[in-house]
């Protein structure tokens, strides 16, 4: 996707008074292609302007909100959106990752209809008093060049921060983009032994690099291949050399599949048994990965010599056989066929935990399929 830079789209302006403060956005023909609305107690909407107003800003520190408000796009040919602000002191991030900001080096990326919350933060210690204001750019897909024509962005390098770690312990992999002749936008996908955990669309601007990191915490002893888009370097996840006199050891004990073969359109349950061997309490995230792509997370928390059954459900629209998994053991796998027929293939589900991915991957590889006889 090749991508043209617009300018500015809205003015916000922002008046800082310790304790308090007040912002209110003037929306303006920008609207055919965003929508704006207040999504936090601390905004309303008055006279068609958004207003928020923050009860207390705290003196010469950070105070932040994690939603102020929700931007949608309207637009088939809007690929980003940036937010910039006048003064040092403001800056915006995305809500659902606080650690991701929302700028000019990552700029927001929604399918048409999509909504994204946008949270501030304000240092009063750097931002100015009076009225201030930030810019909302678009940035939009130029459908008169040739797309075929340009090279989407390069994966020039993946850093692994660790690659021994005892269990619980977080590493951050690291990829960076190299960008061609035309800004792209790009998907960065995170796997650990070939099943996709995470994706997240960057855009790419020409001729630049972009960097994207994704944090993943290794809470399985063991050897991982954990990398991004298929470049991969190997993590060893061993126990503690000197375990705490209390600790949780919470471990998936047994998996079990309701049904090995559905129609089109109905779903299959799987039930796991986690239990916490160990002498404290503690928690555990399980992924459930339908055909290599990590499509629902929960997170569990145990009492010492507690077992719960945890369950998934997953609906199958399309023919094909789905391989499933949680926290990488196997559960098995569904088949999904028409009345009358027998299908076998091997079929990958889009991560529908990426809330940023709305355009589903390919379903269906190989597809053989033939009617019984009458």
């Amino acid at each position: 996707m090749k991508v043209k830079l617009f300018g500015i789209c809205a003015v916000l302006a922002l008046t800082l008074a310790v304790p308090t403060a007040a912002i209110s956005l003037e929306p303006t023909d920008t609207t055919d292609s965003l929508v704006l609305e207040a999504s936090s107690q601390y905004a309303t909407i008055e006279d068609g302007k958004l207003h928020v107003n923050f009860d207390r800003l705290n003196a010469d520190s950070v105070t932040t909100i994690d939603e102020v408000f929700t931007v949608q796009t309207t637009d088939d040919d809007v690929a980003a959106i940036t937010l910039e602000a006048e003064s040092e002191g403001i800056s915006f991030y995305q809500s659902d990752y606080p650690d991701v900001a929302v700028d000019t080096d990552t700029p927001l990326i929604l399918e048409t209809g999509e909504s994204q919350g946008v949270g501030m933060a304000i240092d009063s210690r750097d931002a100015e008093e009076g009225t201030l204001s930030f810019t909302i750019h678009v940035i939009y897909e130029d459908d008169d060049d040739d797309e075929s024509e340009a090279e989407p962005p390069e994966l020039v390098n993946v850093t692994v921060s660790d690659t021994e770690v005892t269990v619980g312990e977080t590493i951050t992999v690291t990829g960076v983009y190299q960008g061609s002749t035309q800004s792209m936008v790009t998907t960065a996908t995170l796997t650990q032994d070939d099943v996709v955990v995470t994706q997240r669309r960057i855009m790419v601007f020409g001729g630049q690099t972009e960097t994207v990191s994704f944090d993943r915490t290794m809470d399985t002893p063991g050897t991982f291949e954990v990398g991004i888009d298929g470049q991969t370097e190997t993590v060893t996840v061993t126990e503690p050399a000197e375990p705490a006199a209390q600790a949780a050891n919470i471990s998936v004990t047994n998996a079990t599949l309701d049904r090995t073969h559905v129609r089109p359109g109905e779903q299959a349950t799987v039930a796991i048994t986690v239990t916490n061997a160990g002498d404290a309490t503690g928690e555990r995230t399980l992924e459930f990965a339908v055909g290599n792509f990590v499509v629902e997370t929960k997170t569990v928390t145990l009492e010492p010599g507690e077992t719960r059954e945890i369950r998934f459900e997953q609906r199958f629209e399309r023919v094909g056989t789905y391989s499933l998994a949680v926290n990488s053991v196997d559960v098995g796998t569904v088949t999904v066929a028409e009345e009358g027929t027998v299908a076998a293939a091997i079929a990958d589900l889009p991560n529908e935990a990426a809330p940023a991915l709305a355009v589903p991957l390919a379903l269906g590889a190989g597809l053989v399929a033939h009617r019984r006889r009458s």
